[in-house]
């Protein structure tokens, strides 16, 4: 008797005792790294930080996944902390918030603005800048989403925390500033020492395109400075080593890198980030005056070939017919001088002021040109 009155007891407490069952969350969120973010080249993320996320050079990054009831709203919110790797910069790089949207199930970093539609972003132009700076992601990166049901209120969250060291990454170019405008007939580029570097080699190219990623543009062909060796110097001007003109209005990609012997004798490569800057002159009329300039000195040369040509004169070694082709090509903008390189009798490229006086001189002083010749490549 007593086992059972125990029995029913028991069953009685089971029966009494409060139950809390709590049912599986119908809004749920999830974030996905889709690539290597060590390699990743922050300058491409240059406007989404100012909230153009519709540019079209921000690569692939992430990817969210989000569940919710199918016929209710929800809004999308979240934020990036960074840590340097010195630890002496940290705080919040960007924080960012959509309008309520329905339908929407998954969603990568490409897409936003497209699919999702977002308000404006609150930066902190200072850490952005520095993470710019740098070129490659270092240091410690946290990012927090939430995703939040209009419908019942309910909030659900996700972080993923990434550390990034990255060994290549030594060095960086501290002039000209990220997006700067400089004067075309001086850019000075100065970089970090780097210990041990045996001489630094400068690469720099034209950006033609946004859809060019700044990487792409700076190995394209046809490059404004090829890897020029210039020794142990931690500045030099730019303009002094061109290997082709640069003009007024173009965007211009710069690298720096060091090469340091190794222990073994092995040579090992360190690259600076990839900065970008826009090229200007104080006087907005001198890629107009140099194109009037050439124009002026062909049309004086074909008129006096065409009066005084003789096929039999094998000194006149004037290719009218080049030259006429030439001249129409530039005076249409087919051609421009930022396509053409011009060379003197050593090779060496003739920069934008010497070949604007060469053509001031050779127009006062037409019996000094001997030779004309034009190369389309």
């Amino acid at each position: 008797m007593k086992k059972k009155f125990m029995i029913l007891f028991f069953l009685i407490q089971i029966c009494t005792y409060p139950i809390k069952m709590t049912a599986q969350s119908q809004v749920q969120i999830d974030l996905e790294i889709l690539q290597d973010l060590s390699q990743l080249d922050l300058t491409a993320f240059i406007n989404f930080g100012k909230g153009n996320f519709d540019a079209v050079s921000i690569p692939l990054v992430l990817q969210i996944t989000m569940e919710y009831p199918e016929n209710d709203e929800v809004a999308l919110s979240g934020n990036v902390f960074w840590n340097s790797p010195d630890g002496n910069k940290n705080g919040q790089i960007i924080s960012f918030e959509s309008h309520p949207f329905s339908g929407v199930k998954v969603v990568s970093n490409q897409e936003f603005n497209k699919k999702i539609i977002f308000l404006a972003p609150q930066t902190n132009q200072t850490l952005m800048d520095e993470n710019v700076k740098r070129g490659k992601p270092s240091g410690k990166y946290t990012i927090n989403l939430s995703l939040r049901d209009i419908n019942n209120g309910e909030v659900v969250t996700t972080s993923k925390v990434i550390e990034i060291t990255n060994p290549t990454q030594t060095f960086f170019i501290q002039s000209p500033v990220m997006l700067s405008q400089n004067d075309v007939g001086g850019v000075t580029a100065i970089w970090d020492a780097v210990e041990g570097a045996k001489y630094y080699k400068i690469l720099a190219n034209v950006r033609r395109s946004k859809n060019q990623s700044l990487e792409e543009a700076l190995n394209s062909s046809n490059p404004l400075i090829n890897n020029k060796n210039v020794g142990l110097v931690t500045s030099k001007n730019l303009v002094e080593i061109l290997d082709r003109q640069w003009l007024p209005g173009q965007e211009v990609v710069l690298r720096v890198a060091a090469l340091v012997p190794s222990t073994n004798g092995e040579k090992e490569i360190y690259s600076s980030n990839i900065i970008d800057f826009y090229l200007t002159s104080n006087n907005t009329e001198e890629g107009q005056e140099l194109t009037k300039n050439f124009g002026d000195l062909m049309n004086n040369v074909l008129d006096d070939l065409r009066e005084n040509f003789n096929e039999d004169d094998e000194s006149m070694n004037f290719q009218n017919v080049n030259g006429a082709q030439l001249l129409k090509m530039i005076e249409s903008g087919q051609l421009t001088f930022s396509n053409i390189v011009i060379t003197d009798e050593t090779g060496r490229v003739v920069t934008y002021d010497e070949l604007n006086n060469l053509l001031k001189y050779l127009r006062t002083n037409p019996g000094a040109l001997i030779n004309f010749s034009y190369q389309s490549n």
